[in-house]
């Protein structure tokens, strides 16, 4: 694939094109996505120890 130094160009080339404010957005972006996950994950962990266990009966 690619090795550390294209991977640098292409990152040269991408501030030159777009400018350094597209990092930052997407930088934000990415941290506010991971933090949303977070919280669903915590909701739903909360949401299943708070609500009893239905078991099925036994026949």
């Amino acid at each position: 694939m690619f090795g550390p130094w294209e991977w640098l160009l292409i990152g040269l080339i991408v501030v030159l094109v777009f400018g350094p404010k597209i990092f930052v957005r997407a930088g934000s972006s990415l941290g506010q996505g991971v933090s949303e996950y977070k919280k669903a994950v915590k909701r739903e962990d909360e949401r299943e120890q708070s609500s009893p266990s239905e078991e099925p009966p036994q026949s």
